[in-house]
Formats: structure tokens, sequence, C-alpha cells
């Protein structure tokens, strides 16, 4: 029986396995620039950030006096905001665990009228995102507004 496709050994097959890594590798270039001048940025004083070389450290390293300053910024609300972000995710992945947990229960034991169209709903609402309705970026493009601002 013949193989169809490319082998390891075919032309065609290095040739996109090459393209495919040269893609990935300017996809981590694109990504990783940002996260480096991030961290590099973090480490330097207000004259060193626009005076010295954007992806590279200083020589006067300044991480942790920055940090001190970040944290006693307006009487420490950003350590206020940190501490409601990660209460605000603890929260909410537990409470989506739980959720989940008991639907994904009811679903395996009982029977109940719509149970298929309703699990078909379920995993359709996670496999495609545009069924959960759209994001508050898109709402904003369709022009419409959050109930907040009404």
């Amino acid at each position: 029986m013949a193989i169809v496709g490319k082998t390891d050994t075919s032309p065609g097959y290095r040739r996109s396995r090459w393209l495919l890594t040269a893609v990935l590798a300017l996809y981590f270039i694109y990504t990783f620039i940002p996260i480096l001048y991030v961290i590099t940025a973090s480490t330097k004083s207000n004259p060193d950030l626009f005076g010295t070389f954007g992806l590279w450290f200083s020589n006067d390293f300044r991480l942790f006096d920055n940090l001190r300053d970040l944290f006693a910024q307006d009487r420490g609300v950003y350590g206020r905001w940190l501490w409601n972000s990660f209460y605000y995710a603890l929260l909410s992945g537990a409470g989506a665990a739980l959720v989940s947990t008991l639907a994904g229960y009811a679903f395996s034991k009982y029977e109940f009228r719509g149970k298929r169209f309703t699990y078909a709903l379920v995993l359709g609402a996670v496999m495609i995102p545009a069924l959960t309705g759209p994001s508050p970026r898109e709402r904003t493009r369709l022009g419409q507004r959050s109930a907040r601002y009404r």
C-alpha cells in the first residue's frame, strides 16, 4: 500500500518544515520583544528610560526603587488593585469550577427534556466563541453601549 502525502525525506516536507520553523521564530520574536522591553524598562530610572538602549539594562539598576515607588504611589493604591485582581480571579475561577462541576454531573447522571440541545449549546459556546455574544470591543465597534453607560 502506498503512503499518500509528504514523507520525512521528501523535498516538500523539508520545505514546509523550514517555512513553519521560520514563521514560528518570527512570531516568537514578535511576542518576546515587548516582554523584554517591559522587563528592562522596569529596571531603569526615568532619565535612563529614554537615554539608553531600550532592549538592554542600564548601568544604574533601579528595579527595587521603582517597585517601592510603585507600591507607595497614592497611598498604596497599586497594592489594592493587585489584591483585587487576585481576589476576583480566585473567586471567579472557583465559582466557574463549581458551576461547571455541577453542570457536568447533571449532564452525566440525569435525563431531562432538552438535554441534547442544551449540551450542544454549551459545547458550541465553548468551541465557537461567537456563540457567547460579542466581546466588549466588538460591541463598541458595533455601536452598542454597555448597560453601565446608558
